[in-house]
C-alpha cells in the first residue's frame, strides 16, 4: 500500500481542481488535498469549475 510522504512527493507541486457538491464533504476532503498538493481550488459544480479551470488555463498555460 501506498503511504502519505509517497504520495506526497508525487503530488506536492501539482494543482487540483476539485469539484464536488455536498459542500460539507467539499469542505473535509479539500482539507486533506490541500496537505498534499502545492495549490487546490475547489467548485460547487461543473459549470463553476470550468470557470476555475478555464482562469487557471489562461493564467499558467495559454501563449500569447
Amino acid at each position: 500500500m501506498i503511504d502519505f510522504h509517497t504520495v506526497y512527493l508525487l503530488t506536492h507541486t501539482m494543482s487540483l481542481l476539485y469539484i464536488e457538491d455536498d459542500s460539507s464533504f467539499l469542505e473535509e476532503s479539500s482539507e486533506v488535498f490541500k496537505e498534499l498538493f502545492e495549490e487546490v481550488v475547489t467548485a460547487t459544480d461543473g459549470e463553476i469549475g470550468y470557470i476555475e479551470y478555464d482562469q487557471f488555463f489562461q493564467k499558467n498555460w495559454l501563449i500569447l
